[in-house]
């Protein structure tokens, strides 16, 4: 990871002054990009924050101090999102700050609690600008370049807000602006930039329209709502549609769509669960994994006893007390049984591992011509990064799915196109590569903390075993792969992307095999996590289920009952179609219109009346 850090940092033209400011000193950089040190999670997240570059890419291995600490921050900030003062409290009490950035989660937390005790504006802002000035010594003035993590980003933003809100927006628009632009910088990933730029947007744009600014003030909201589709996410949406439809009255125009749109959004977003908004948002994002249970479990997984794992690596004794919670590992022999356990070795693991910097942008690049269906883009990309990647076992299952992937996109007349039953077949192999385990038999599997890679390769075995009418094993594979996510001894906080991909493959086929309570519960919890997390990913398909269910159900009820079911659908097939715009999903689009004019004979549009 620090290698990694040093490579971006380069690339981007960032001084090693400038990026330790206010984290760390400069030697200390200098020593984790050299790899002669390890910074912990929060620093790390910070690092890569300021270099504008999305911390999600990474699964973390944590040892088990560190795990429970991030639980602790975990649990002060469910109280908090809860409005459960008192119990927020006792655990920000109990919290031992180590260092500067958990100092300044504390008092991020300490900012939250008062707002929700009612505390004056002038309190909160001088917390905010408090908390801030742990890292940030200097805020943006005198136009100076800043490097900001995304909790001060929020610290930053939250400051000038309450400021508005003592001596009004002419006092604080020039900040505004100011924020928008660092956030439009180049070095800025969209999937870095889209947490904070929406939020930030809105300011500007109200800016912007109080000075008559129209056609810039849409500008920039278009923007805003462009990223946002991109990116998935639904962070401000609601909001920017408002000045969106707000901006075309202004300007003359008569298109109701954002209105439109915004009814639909506020229909979905009822469906998710009731949460205190918080004065400060945070969240520690990608997932998180404690080393010693990932260990264990894929030790047990794999059927190796303690003496093979430990063998030539470390005595036995040694590896019962890691497992055993009992003792923090030297970083050779951590990497060693890591290894053993058929994962990369980092504490930050991600799904190829490099040296250079270059192939983790063709990596992204891979991920976004998937996600646009262009293999014809995707291919050149994977051959490049095939070249030259280390040829150990995660990379080689990495390549492999990637492939599987790609050829998936291809049109079914091309000649290279996948059909399933050859998906199945290589999806297979690299599966074997980290888990040489007999598939047919993963009915009695032990639950395990899973990689990425091994996670995705289920649910694309999952989806082909469907497609291809074996419900039931596609059924077990994908329990297996959801029950690592939920298992006791795992006990992982995956990102919510994988936990709603991996719900929705079980979803639809649930629904196949006419398991529609379950299929319908599921498929609401996976509705619930995404709205949580503002994510628009999958939104549309969850509805599209759900809807796709109640039609099966249809055939075997009353008349009264199948037309209030009917409406219900049809409900849920509207908030589909919202949802594939809101995402920019053309595909989905396209479905659900050729779905509703085969099954009802209707015309979908946002404005349809049923």
């Amino acid at each position: 990871m620090g290698c990694y850090i040093g490579q971006v940092r380069a690339y981007e033209g960032v001084p090693l002054e400038q990026l330790a400011q206010g984290l760390c000193t400069k030697s200390y950089l200098c020593r984790v990009e050299n790899g002669e040190r390890e910074a912990g999670k929060l620093l790390t997240d910070a690092l890569l924050q300021r270099l504008g570059k999305p911390v999600e890419l990474f699964d973390r291995i944590l040892d088990w101090d560190e795990y429970q600490q991030w639980l602790r921050r975990q649990r002060i900030w469910r109280h908090l999102s809860a409005g459960e003062v008192s119990l927020a409290t006792a655990a920000m009490q109990a919290y031992q700050a180590a260092d500067v950035l958990e100092h300044q989660f504390l008092q991020t937390a300490k900012l939250n609690l008062r707002a929700l005790q009612g505390a004056a504006v002038e309190e909160l802002r001088d917390l905010a600008l408090a908390a801030l000035l742990l890292t940030q010594p200097s805020r943006i003035d005198h136009g100076e370049p800043q490097l900001l993590s995304q909790n001060e980003g929020w610290l930053l933003l939250t400051y000038l807000e309450l400021w508005e809100q003592l001596d009004g927006l002419e006092a604080v628009s020039g900040d505004y602006q100011k924020l928008l632009q660092l956030l439009c910088q180049r070095r800025y990933d969209a999937r870095e930039r889209v947490y904070l730029f929406p939020y930030v947007a809105c300011h500007v744009i109200e800016v912007e329209f109080r000075q008559g600014h129209l056609a810039e003030a849409l500008a920039i909201c278009e923007r805003a709502l462009r990223e946002l589709s991109q990116e998935k996410r639904l962070y401000a949406y609601g909001r920017l549609l408002e000045w969106k439809q707000r901006l075309f009255t202004a300007l003359g125009r008569t298109e109701q769509e954002p209105q439109q749109l915004l009814h639909w959004l506020n229909v979905l977003q009822a469906q998710g669960p009731a949460q205190v908004k918080l004065l400060v948002p945070y969240m520690e994002r990608g997932n998180v994994y404690c080393l010693n249970q990932v260990i264990q479990g894929r030790r047990k997984l794999l059927g190796l006893s303690q003496e093979d794992a430990a063998d030539g690596i470390c005595d036995v004794s040694t590896l019962s007390r890691i497992e055993n919670r009992r003792s923090s590992l030297h970083k050779k022999v951590r990497k060693s049984l890591l290894r053993r356990v058929n994962m990369s070795g980092e504490r930050y693991d991600y799904e190829v591992i490099s040296d250079l910097y270059e192939d983790y942008i063709l990596r992204s690049e891979i991920g976004r011509a998937v996600l646009a269906y262009d293999a014809f883009q995707a291919i050149p990309l994977w051959e490049k990064l095939a070249e030259h990647t280390k040829r150990e076992k995660t990379n080689l299952q990495f390549l492999s799915m990637s492939k599987a992937m790609i050829l998936e996109c291809l049109p079914p007349q091309h000649p290279k196109y996948l059909l399933p039953d050859c998906e199945v077949k290589l999806l297979k192999g690299s599966l074997s590569y980290t888990l040489p385990l007999n598939l047919d038999e993963i009915g009695t599997w032990r639950s395990a903390i899973l990689s990425t890679n091994e996670l995705l390769i289920l649910n694309g075995l999952a989806r082909c075993y469907k497609t291809l009418g074996k419900l039931e094993k596609a059924q077990v594979i994908a329990a297996y792969a959801r029950n690592c996510i939920g298992s006791a001894d795992a006990n992982p906080i995956y990102y919510e992307d994988l936990y709603v991909r991996l719900g929705l493959q079980l979803v639809s086929i649930w629904g196949d095999c006419g398991y529609y309570l379950e299929s319908n519960n599921l498929a609401r919890e996976c509705l619930r996590v995404s709205l949580e997390c503002q994510d628009s990913a999958r939104l549309a398909m969850l509805c599209y289920n759900l809807a796709w269910n109640l039609e099966q159900q249809m055939k075997s009820v009353s008349a009264e009952v199948k037309t209030e079911m009917r409406r219900t659908a049809l409900s849920y097939l509207q908030q589909a179609y919202a949802a594939a715009l809101i995402s920019n999903d053309t595909v989905g689009q396209a479905h659900i219109r050729v779905h509703c004019t085969e099954v009802y004979g209707i015309d979908m549009s946002l404005d349809s009346k049923f």
